[in-house]
């Protein structure tokens, strides 16, 4: 499964096994989502999210299990942003280059190079959640192969500057 690019499902949720399954989402922007599970829910996938944004939902932004691996991506504003999983082992999830504030009592997640603080929307109160000119997100991800003339959620060049930002937009001045 790669999604690229898609702006509000109902929500995305993730299965797979431990074998070779391993779906990929990218460049999404999940938001305004109430009452699932959580608005990304990989559960057993092994799923890798790539430059998304998960933001302003009634639900968990993100539960990620069995060897997840979530980079450059944002979770804010959500009613926690991430919950899950609760158990201590060398499978937990990843979180690479990625900004979030809330993370659910018990839930245990790697963590490398990440932010927790306000991400600066450009006017989420209005619906962008791309980045301003404030961000701390700005030039902060790691750059990928896919990126080379990928595009962001908005139809702009995936790779603006030198280093992607974090989130499913890259900023335009």
């Amino acid at each position: 499964i790669t999604a690229m690019p898609c702006s509000t499902p109902k929500w995305i949720q993730l299965r797979g096994n431990s074998g070779n399954l391993r779906p990929t989402v990218r460049n999404c922007l999940l938001q305004g989502i109430d009452g699932a599970t959580a608005a990304l829910h990989a559960d057993g996938a092994r799923a890798t999210i790539e430059n998304c944004t998960v933001a302003g939902n009634a639900s968990p932004g993100a539960v990620l299990c069995n060897e997840s691996q979530m980079a450059n991506s944002i979770l804010h504003g959500n009613t926690t942003d991430l919950g899950g999983p609760t158990a201590w082992n060398d499978n937990r999830p990843v979180l690479s280059n990625c900004l979030f504030e809330t993370v659910a009592p018990g839930a245990y997640y790697r963590e490398i190079d990440c932010l927790h603080a306000d991400p600066r929307f450009a006017d989420a109160g209005d619906g962008d959640y791309g980045l301003s000119g404030y961000s701390p997100c700005l030039g902060r991800g790691t750059n990928q192969g896919w990126m080379a003339g990928a595009q962001d959620l908005g139809g702009n060049p995936r790779l603006a500057g030198t280093r992607v930002d974090m989130g499913a937009y890259e900023y335009r001045q």
